[in-house]
């Protein structure tokens, strides 16, 4: 069974009352026809020269606001009004003339540091100021915590739980304290990510390695491994992850640097020491 439809042509609206569509029904209720009402034109700005829609009065906004403000729909004429003169007489006037702002009278400032070349400087606006003055109100606005511990000084705890003890500590210059356990897991991801490989990736290859070196099989107890690539894809120290080999201790690591990730120079080195052993 199929939905019925509006019954004028080129309306597919589904059927409402007295055979259109709800559209066409309510135009017919409204206006006694089913045809759209007729667009509504504006008449044009009575002023000579405009061609904007009607606001009020016969005119468009812009020749109103003018004929509200000024009285007339030209274009306002603006006049520069001189300024009252300086008068000589009245030394407190606000119109006196300007008097240079730096006063070579003042030798001192206000709390008594004096003017001189080293504790004086003059501002865009030609004000003096003391260098010492400044400095003071620098150190009164300045946190009372900075340079002292900071606000973790009563803290015994790191956010992520390791104690603040003398083994775990580290102090910085400017009397900041930072939790070392935290900082070696910080290096270890920086590490990480140079060689293009995730925190994943990098603790599934310690266990296929059953946390051992891959060369001489020595656990690392705690000793950061180093990551091993191929330096014939990825030259210097990074790498691109996907040329990432296994794990290293720092001796292995260092050795086939020394011998340049060559082979034969690998096999002679074995062959050499083969003619010694016992």
């Amino acid at each position: 069974m199929t939905a019925k439809t509006c019954a004028l042509e080129d309306c597919e609206e589904p059927l409402y009352a007295n055979s259109v569509c709800r559209k066409h029904y309510d135009r017919l209720r409204r206006r006694g026809t089913i045809e759209p009402p007729a667009p509504r034109e504006k008449p044009e700005c009575t002023e000579d020269g405009c061609e904007k829609d009607q606001h009020s009065q016969g005119l468009c906004q812009m020749h109103y606001r003018r004929l509200r403000k000024h009285g007339s729909t030209a274009v306002p004429q603006r006049v520069n009004k001189p300024g009252p003169k300086p008068d000589p007489s009245k030394p407190h006037s606000k119109h006196r003339p300007a008097q240079p702002r730096v006063s070579e009278e003042k030798t001192h400032c206000p709390q008594g540091h004096p003017y001189d070349e080293e504790n004086t400087y003059i501002d865009g606006n030609g004000y003096k100021h003391c260098r010492t003055c400044q400095r003071d109100r620098m150190a009164e606005r300045r946190p009372k915590t900075v340079g002292q511990g900071g606000h973790n000084k009563a803290k015994t705890q790191c956010p992520k739980g390791h104690p603040y003890d003398e083994g775990n500590t580290i102090f910085s210059k400017d009397g900041r304290r930072s939790c070392k356990a935290c900082a070696k897991v910080n290096t270890a991801k920086q590490v990480i990510q140079k060689y293009g490989i995730t925190l994943e990736r990098f603790e599934e290859l310690l266990q296929e390695q059953e946390g051992k070196c891959a060369i001489c099989l020595t656990p690392f107890d705690g000793e950061a491994p180093h990551i091993d690539h191929d330096h014939v894809c990825c030259s210097g120290y990074k790498a691109c992850g996907k040329c990432v080999r296994g794990l290293l201790c720092a001796g292995c690591n260092r050795g086939l640097g020394c011998f340049e990730d060559n082979r034969h120079l690998l096999l002679a080195a074995a062959e050499y020491l083969n003619q010694f052993s016992s």
